[in-house]
């Protein structure tokens, strides 16, 4: 599950910044940010966590690192 959410994570970065390839800084804080997101997901599947999907949304919106977060939520 890692593995696919850090490569569509990686996708979704050369898509924005038209790169081809992250360099050492991102490429960390993109497997980090999806060791982490992975290992929630799970506590709350497992039920450690009674929250809504949109409020754990709202939690991995609220841990993107900042390299990450300046470029996936330009938008917002």
């Amino acid at each position: 599950m890692t593995e696919i959410n850090y490569q569509v994570l990686r996708f979704c970065l050369f898509s924005v910044t038209g790169r081809k390839e992250l360099d050492l800084s991102l490429d960390l804080h993109t497997r980090m940010y999806c060791m982490g997101t992975v290992c929630l997901t799970c506590e709350w599947i497992l039920g450690r966590y009674n929250i809504s999907a949109d409020t754990l949304a709202q939690a991995y919106e609220d841990a993107l690192p900042l390299p990450l977060c300046s470029l996936l939520l330009k938008s917002k």
